[in-house]
């Protein structure tokens, strides 16, 4: 059961870091069952439909959970003796609702992250997203909604950055960052939603590798998880109302 493995492995990473929902959508491919395929014939089917649908970004995502879905209950009908740990699988698709994603196109293809996340802490915003040993990391020095330009040097001498690694393991990267006076890219945090913690934007930027250039587009990240240094805040009118000292006051009378 080589397949059946991977899938226990692989899909089970991938709920826990997105959450996605292939219950109650129309899935246009075959739906008829070949009962004349072998268990083993049934689990390449099904490492080719969890290839294509650990390989998916936001466009074709429903699809291919989908197609993988209609995989694992044809392999469900051929393999009885996994027949629990497969409907756990299928169950698991049907549960699992969208959260949140990160993705960004470059090189020709789109980068779908697996985790996410976001924090705000010393008066900074880091953005998060990862996939294997690929990272991506927004860092930027405002910590509200806005529209933030990347790679200048602000007045109090901090810059706003993206870098993309294509493996944490090297030295490798491409940043947002020139000679500090050049705009890079541009971040949109567009909403802050401080009731559910979580955070959701856009972005592109020209990342900066040895002298070479890369563009990085069509770069979104929504509903990230996000966490913060500052554990007391309230929301007045919708808005984060932040912990301020109070002094006491001290009545003097004259003698």
């Amino acid at each position: 059961m080589r397949a059946f493995n991977n899938s226990i492995l692989y899909f089970g990473y991938i709920l826990i870091a997105l959450c996605y929902s292939c219950e109650n959508e129309p899935y246009d491919g075959p739906l008829t069952f070949d009962t004349q395929l072998s268990c083993s014939d049934a689990s390449d089917l099904v490492d080719t439909a969890l290839n294509n649908f650990l390989d998916s970004d936001s466009s074709n995502f429903t699809d291919n959970c989908l197609a993988y879905k209609v995989a694992l209950e044809e392999q469900l009908l051929v393999c009885p003796e996994s027949s629990d740990e497969i409907s756990e699988l299928i169950n698991d698709l049907n549960n699992y609702e969208f959260s949140s994603f990160f993705q960004v196109d470059f090189d020709n293809d789109t980068y779908f992250s697996l985790s996410a996340e976001a924090h705000i802490g010393n008066g900074q915003l880091t953005i998060t997203g990862r996939r294997d040993n690929e990272d991506f990391q927004i860092i930027l020095h405002q910590t509200t909604e806005g529209t933030y330009q990347l790679g200048l040097v602000d007045s109090g001498g901090d810059i706003n950055t993206v870098s993309y690694f294509p493996d944490v393991t090297s030295n490798e990267s491409w940043v947002s960052l020139n000679d500090g006076n050049e705009i890079m890219g541009e971040v949109t945090v567009s909403e802050i939603n401080y009731s559910n913690l979580s955070i959701s934007g856009t972005f592109s930027f020209t990342g900066i590798n040895n002298n070479e250039t890369k563009a990085f587009t069509n770069g979104i990240f929504i509903n990230i998880p996000l966490t913060k240094d500052n554990e007391f805040f309230v929301l007045v009118d919708g808005v984060e109302f932040e912990e301020t000292q109070f002094i006491p006051y001290v009545n003097e009378q004259a003698e």
